[in-house]
């Protein structure tokens, strides 16, 4: 929200961007605060909905407890009266954090049990307009591997880009399994020691591309994804929210979202 300043107008380029897209959300913390204070950012929101997009928030505190954040989400049901849902979670070292205290981002796995990634269906666009199935970009914008890479935003329409998703035989496996277990699985011993620096090196194994393509070619395949998504989608939303966020905040993922207007 660079462009929230006081007193700036949102350019008339991103004014187009964003206008265009169905959803748009934003990052509030104390660390974003210093360079855009909230109430910027609420005006900004304010127009961002009068164009069209639903908006949403998402928040970073040190955990539960954090008076910040409670302070944060009040302000914000106040200021879009509960139509504007929140996603809360804890800060962790990843990307600027890196040098923090606490949690490393992703799941701790010790060994190859089956651990799917839900970040592998969170898309993300790079500086240069390359188009990823996952939003560590840290690691995945930096190694780029084939197996992550969906296209190019100047090229590449959301249908393209979509099916690709759905259709990678490495990035499905990873939904399901997770990198390590896919691995171990399909190829050679899981030898990187963190779970996505794994999945940043799939597709130097040879012939593990393969073998996973003939998996979710069989009758397994398929039945085993379903029933994986089937897990993840049980609790909907607020599931999601509970796994990957602030547990005391979960419920704020759909407010104003269902039967319920702007």
């Amino acid at each position: 929200l660079y462009f929230a300043r006081d007193g700036h107008a949102v350019p008339s380029a991103l004014r187009a961007a964003i206008s265009a897209v169905d959803h748009f959300a934003v990052s509030l913390d104390r660390f974003h605060e210093r360079e855009v204070g909230r109430r910027a950012a609420f005006r900004v929101l304010h127009e961002i909905r009068s164009w069209g997009p639903r908006v949403s928030v998402q928040i970073t505190g040190d955990d539960g407890a954090d008076p910040y954040v409670a302070d944060l989400v009040r302000e914000v049901r106040e200021e879009f009266a509960d139509q504007v849902p929140m996603l809360v979670v804890p800060l962790r070292r990843v990307g600027r954090a890196k040098a923090l205290d606490g949690p490393a981002a992703g799941p701790r796995v010790r060994h190859a049990a089956p651990a799917p990634c839900e970040m592998a269906a969170w898309p993300l666009v790079t500086y240069d307009g390359t188009v990823l199935t996952c939003c560590n970009d840290d690691l995945a914008a930096a190694a780029r591997p084939p197996h992550l890479v969906l296209g190019h935003a100047d090229e590449d329409p959301w249908p393209v880009l979509r099916r690709r998703h759905l259709e990678r035989p490495l990035a499905r496996a990873v939904r399901m399994f997770g990198p390590r277990y896919a691995k171990a699985r399909f190829g050679s011993d899981a030898a990187a020691p963190g779970y996505c620096d794994v999945c940043v090196t799939l597709h130097r194994d040879r012939g593990l591309g393969e073998r996973v393509a003939a998996y979710l070619d069989s009758p397994a395949g398929p039945a085993m994804e379903s029933a994986v998504r089937g897990l993840q989608e049980r609790h909907g939303p607020y599931g999601f929210a509970r796994r990957h966020g602030i547990a005391r905040y979960s419920e704020l993922v759909t407010l104003g979202w269902e039967g319920r207007e702007r």
